[in-house]
C-alpha cells in the first residue's frame, strides 16, 4: 500500500492492516491512534476501519478528480476576505461581519 493507492481508492473505508501497511507501523500502532483520535475511526461490530476520505485529508492526499483544478499559487495568488468579512484590528484574522 502507498500514498497513490489511497489516492486511487473508491473503499468508503480501509481495514487497520491496510493503514498500517500504508504508514509502515504496526497494526496495534493504528489501534492505539484510532483511540487516542488521532487517526478517525468506523467500528463495525467488533471490526474497526478507517474512513478513506478523512484518511485522505489527514495525509493531505486529494483524490484524482479532485486534483485536476489545483488552487493557483505563486506571486500574482491573492487572498482576498470574502464578501461581508473585515480584518479585526491590526491582525489579519477575519471575522465574519
Amino acid at each position: 500500500m502507498n500514498l497513490d493507492d489511497l489516492r486511487d481508492s473508491k473503499a468508503a473505508a480501509w481495514t487497520v492492516t491496510q493503514v498500517a501497511e500504508l504508514l509502515d507501523v504496526d497494526e496495534r500502532t493504528v489501534r492505539r491512534a484510532c483511540e487516542d483520535k488521532q487517526l478517525p475511526r468506523l467500528k463495525v461490530g467488533r471490526r474497526l476501519l478507517i474512513p478513506t476520505e478523512p484518511l485522505r485529508q489527514l495525509l493531505a492526499v486529494s483524490p484524482p478528480d479532485m486534483s485536476a483544478d489545483p488552487a493557483p499559487t505563486g506571486p500574482n495568488t491573492t487572498t482576498e476576505p470574502a464578501e461581508g468579512a473585515y480584518a479585526h484590528g491590526d491582525t489579519s484574522t477575519l471575522r465574519s461581519a
